[in-house]
């Protein structure tokens, strides 16, 4: 009878018969970031927050790596069975080199407190291995992503925000054209050159999606290639039609700034 007893206990604590646990890692500073468990690599674009389902539980290794900070944050963290997790990240600082790891809420994975409801939802299950897997879905059910983590258009009923455009997506919806109007004087209102830059970037990082014609609408304003280089690289990873973005060759002055680009976009991919 003790026997049975401590299997039962043993199959109880394990996970045993029980649902999967869900992993949410929401960044605390509103800034994206790739998120890596144990050896994969669940998003190729940054996001802002993301769940991943039917992840085993115990203990993973997690690697985060935030947009604009070369650091890799990584911690060993114990997933409990049948639960779902909530992690609040930060990137690391001169008062916190390693990051910060933040548990913000734990409840059982069948019991959603609707707390945090991530619009990318990744299944552990997807795929057994390798980087770029994963099945992610705005919960709306207006866009997926496909198996190299990029969205794909051609779910039915789906909205296609640039007509005619049925390449990948880059950000689930770009900017209306009355909130982008708004964006584009503000970063025409600043008198110099590097106040701009700064602004743009802001305003970008902040509406998380614009198409290639808005950001060739903001790269017009600058007047050097190296500060329209650097506004291109920087809005690479905030494209609603990111195979377009070949169009932004023709704001820059120069063969030299082209190439630089084309390189910088080889290494993305």
């Amino acid at each position: 009878m003790k026997t049975i007893k401590f299997i039962f206990l043993f199959l109880f604590f394990s996970g045993f018969g029980q649902p999967a646990s869900n992993l949410v890692m929401v960044s605390g500073t509103n800034q994206a970031f790739i998120l890596k468990v144990d050896n994969k690599i669940f998003n190729k674009y940054a996001l802002k927050e993301i769940r991943v389902k039917n992840i085993p539980s115990g203990y993973h290794l997690v690697s985060v790596n935030f947009e604009d900070n070369s650091k890799i944050l990584q911690k060993r963290i114990y997933i409990p069975p049948a639960s779902e997790i909530v992690w609040e990240i930060y990137p690391s600082d001169y008062r916190n080199p390693k990051g910060i790891f933040i548990i913000k809420d734990i409840f059982p994975a069948n019991e959603h407190s609707g707390y945090y409801q991530p619009n990318f939802v990744f299944d552990w299950l997807q795929q057994n291995a390798g980087p770029n897997f994963g099945e992610g879905n705005v919960q709306n059910g207006q866009i997926n992503i496909n198996i190299n983590n990029q969205i794909s258009n051609t779910t039915p009923g789906t909205q296609v925000w640039v007509p005619g455009y049925q390449g990948n997506i880059g950000c689930p919806k770009p900017v209306s054209p009355e909130k982008f109007s708004n964006m584009l004087e503000t970063v025409e209102e600043q008198s110099f050159e590097s106040s701009k830059l700064l602004t743009a970037k802001q305003i970008i990082k902040y509406n998380n999606c614009l198409t290639v014609n808005q950001l060739v609408q903001i790269m017009k304003l600058f007047s050097f290639d190296k500060d329209k280089l650097k506004l291109a690289k920087y809005a690479y990873h905030y494209i609603y039609d990111i195979d377009d973005i070949y169009k932004v060759n023709n704001v820059f002055d120069f063969d030299d700034t082209k190439e630089k680009f084309a390189k910088y976009i080889e290494q993305q991919e």
